[in-house]
């Protein structure tokens, strides 16, 4: 169990399972056996299964390479497509961007750009911030080692418990130690 405020770190070597934990705690993958519960719920139950769509929205998800995830034309449409898929209404969704763009140390004059066009730490900032817009009570951050190179600037307040703030739970998955 996680609990609300609980930063967790799950720490392994390569093909110990941290990836498919995770993917399983995001519905990504169903369980061959055992439950997987969010907020109490089975989320492959019966009742549940048909929602999975809610359990992605609550649990975001940054994969090891999180400039690997990014696919739209500008930043500002990466950043609001989580958001859209949420149904939320067109001033939800671009406030959500620029707070989210603000939260991880992007300028908002770079909304128009492609986001191809970055550096890699700044490709991770919008694959970040893509997950901070959705507000997602958890996230799980693969390979976090690049987190913290990413948020080095003081206006990036990802690093550090500040996560807080936007997030009940975090859990960081580290590959390399």
């Amino acid at each position: 169990t996680i609990h609300d405020g609980e930063f967790i770190g799950l720490i392994g070597h390569t093909g110990s399972g941290k990836s498919t934990l995770t993917q399983h705690l995001n519905g990504l993958l169903k369980p061959t056996e055992g439950v997987v519960t969010v907020n109490g719920k089975d989320i492959w139950s019966k009742e549940n299964e048909d929602n999975i769509r809610q359990v992605r929205f609550a649990v975001g998800l940054c994969f090891q390479y999180p400039e690997h995830q990014i696919f739209e034309e500008t930043i500002f449409k990466e950043i609001a497509f989580g958001p859209k898929q949420m149904g939320l209404d067109d001033e939800e969704i671009k406030s959500r961007v620029y707070e989210s763009m603000q939260y991880v140390g992007l300028d908002r004059s770079t909304e128009n750009k492609s986001p191809f066009d970055l550096s890699g730490g700044q490709k991770r900032r919008v694959a970040i911030a893509s997950i901070i817009a959705m507000k997602p009570q958890t996230a799980r951050l693969t390979n976090s080692k690049h987190i913290p190179q990413t948020c080095k600037s003081t206006n990036c307040k990802l690093a550090g418990r500040s996560a807080a703030y936007l997030l009940r739970k975090l859990v960081f998955t580290l590959y390399h130690f």
